[in-house]
């Protein structure tokens, strides 16, 4: 870890709170520069090798998709995990017999990801959802979208999950593990964001026609207090 006198990090803060407190910072210092992504390579370079500091490392619902994977096994499947960050996802999805490309808008995280995960054969790589290589179009018979959504713009949602749902062949599935907002919360209730949740409907509205749902739960995780969570999956059509 790098420090110097523009470091937020305290002797009472954990390592994920001074994280956070970094991505904050990074944030608001990328946006008044007019980059607004800029800092999740920052905050990844900030870190310097130590995971804790990464916010959302270790919190994304890996049970939810180790149980989906006990139920949909590779069998040599080709599978694309959006937003790699440091690799976990990918490593679960290879593990369970997927042939695995995975993403991350910083190429410092992809690059720490391949350290971390040299032998399952996970092609990692730095990519931007919304501009992806002309090869993912159509090429996969699972795509893996975690926690990717939720960081963004509520506005960009709609074409981040159109560049993502463009990259799942025919017959192909759609997995989406998102923070939930919820009918009936009054919007001043609401957590603010990042992560910001994400309305059913948004979902629901933002995948493409050619891809039919076959399932939206809602579950909530193991903190305390439990966040609520979508776990949506659709299947692009043969035709």
């Amino acid at each position: 870890m790098s420090g110097d006198e523009s470091d937020l990090a305290s002797a009472e803060m954990t390592p994920r709170e001074t994280g956070r407190a970094w991505s904050f910072d990074l944030q608001s210092r990328a946006q008044a520069d007019g980059a607004p992504d800029r800092w999740f390579d920052e905050l990844y370079a900030k870190a310097d090798g130590e995971s804790g500091f990464i916010p959302w490392e270790n919190a994304a619902p890996r049970d939810r998709l180790s149980a989906w994977l006990s139920d949909n096994p590779g069998n040599g499947k080709t599978a694309l995990d959006v937003g790699c960050g440091l690799g976990d996802n990918a490593s679960l999805l290879a593990a369970a017999g997927y042939q695995v490309t995975a993403f991350d808008l910083s190429g410092t995280a992809a690059a720490w990801a391949a350290r971390r995960f040299p032998d399952q054969g996970i092609a990692f790589q730095q990519a931007d959802i919304f501009s992806l290589p002309d090869a993912f179009t159509g090429a996969f018979d699972l795509v893996h979208e975690c926690y990717n959504l939720q960081a963004m713009d509520p506005e960009r949602v709609p074409e981040a999950l159109a560049c993502i749902a463009a990259t799942v062949k025919p017959g192909g599935r759609l997995l989406v593990l998102t923070r939930a907002a919820l009918e009936g919360v009054p919007k001043g209730e609401r957590p603010a964001g990042p992560p910001t949740p994400i309305a059913r409907e948004t979902l629901e509205r933002s995948v493409p026609s050619g891809l039919s749902r076959d399932r939206m739960d809602l579950f909530h995780d193991q903190r305390d207090p439990p966040i609520p969570h979508w776990l949506g999956e659709w299947t692009r059509s043969t035709d």
